[in-house]
């Protein structure tokens, strides 16, 4: 990625709090944005179907790790749920400046998935 790439997330970039167990995504809502924790502590939380049970998958989040990647490939929420646990402070992207960066740079779309399926795999 190159400085004109970088200033150009930053132009679709804010910088967001959130308040101790305070919603940074739910479930019912859509987001239209991609996070970058920058400092404190989240929990994201999503359901899987494993051998047609429902399971709870929980994920902690620290600095510089993200989430919002799914909705962003999907435009559909996939019943995440992202909470802080700490005072939190988030980088808000727009999807639309990520997807045209993805767009430029496949292979970081191949880069986040692959932390996506980690994720996934740990918990």
């Amino acid at each position: 990625m190159c400085n004109d790439d970088l200033k150009q997330l930053a132009q679709h970039a804010k910088l967001e709090n959130y308040g101790v167990q305070e919603f940074v995504l739910t479930e019912n809502i859509t987001s239209t944005q991609f996070f970058i924790v920058t400092d404190g502590i989240a929990e994201q939380r999503h359901e899987i179907t494993v051998k047609k049970n429902q399971q709870t998958v929980t994920y902690r989040l620290t600095a510089g790790e993200f989430f919002g990647f799914s909705g962003m490939v999907s435009n559909e929420n996939r019943g995440e749920n992202v909470r802080a646990i700490t005072d939190l402070t988030v980088i808000a992207i727009t999807i639309e400046a990520i997807r045209k960066m993805l767009q430029k740079n496949p292979q970081l779309a191949d880069c986040l998935e692959s932390v996506v399926h980690a994720r996934s795999a740990s918990s």
